[in-house]
């Protein structure tokens, strides 16, 4: 059995990459489960993870207590949490709402 790769769409029928969010320079946790982060450009997004928490081996803590004790990671790149669980700012700046 053969497999072919279907050709790629030409670039006027391709959405435009979304460009990268701004670094994250801090971050609040609001019960249960919001998040609320500040960028470099002095931006602030809003983020319920309510129907995220504890579906997969790298979602955000299912407690508020853990949930609570996220923290930016070096370089602002994203956010993470004790045990290894991460959101990339991408989705916090585009899945979010202004703050």
């Amino acid at each position: 059995m053969s497999v072919t790769a279907s050709p790629a769409p030409p670039p006027g029928d391709r959405p435009a990459p979304l460009p990268l969010a701004p670094r994250i320079i801090a971050v609040r946790a609001d019960p249960p489960f919001v998040l609320v982060a500040t960028f470099g450009t002095g931006e602030r997004r809003r983020l319920d993870l309510a129907d995220s928490v504890g579906t997969g081996p790298v979602a955000p803590p299912a407690t508020p207590d853990a949930f609570a004790r996220v923290a930016v990671e070096p370089g602002g790149f994203g956010l993470e949490w004790p045990g290894g669980a991460d959101l990339h700012r991408d989705s916090l700046y585009y899945g979010g709402e202004p703050a």
